[in-house]
């Protein structure tokens, strides 16, 4: 990469880069997220912290990261239009923070022991967050593809 595109890149798709271009960093933020919820979820290690990392914050920048790559495509994935609601910036932030909101609610809720079942520790720490990196490296890779 040249230091003019660089310049132009945004570090949200620095982030998404480093999430899921490469197979192997990819493989390793999948192992971490599911080694760190199976941990939690079948309450190994039942930490806080790892609720707040795994449970929050990861699922938070994989859902920011996945939004900015959809808002950034054409417009379009293999031929087939995206919902309007990627081509509209506002429109998006807002619905980005919505599911950013029931993200931290969820984890809330668990963490005052009010949604802490099995269940729910699963969705937040395991199905959540590997289904958006999934979701990533899927949309990552057919923009990428439709581009190049």
């Amino acid at each position: 990469m040249d230091i003019d595109r660089n310049h132009r890149e945004s570090i949200i798709s620095y982030w998404t880069k480093n999430l899921v271009e490469s197979p192997a960093t990819f493989a390793f933020n999948l192992l971490i997220s599911l080694l760190a919820g199976i941990l939690y979820s079948f309450k190994v290690v039942p930490s806080d912290y790892i609720l707040f990392v795994f449970g929050v914050v990861s699922p938070i920048i994989f859902t920011i990261c996945l939004y900015d790559l959809l808002l950034n495509s054409n417009g379009e994935i293999m031929g087939q239009p995206l919902p309007k609601v990627f081509h509209k910036t506002h429109l998006s932030r807002m619905v980005m923070i919505f599911d950013c909101s029931i993200i931290v609610l969820f984890a809330a809720l668990i963490h005052f022991d009010l949604l802490n079942f099995f269940i729910f520790r699963f969705l937040q720490t395991i199905f959540f967050p590997i289904l958006l990196l999934v979701m990533l490296k899927g949309f990552y890779f057919l923009i990428n593809q439709q581009q190049g």
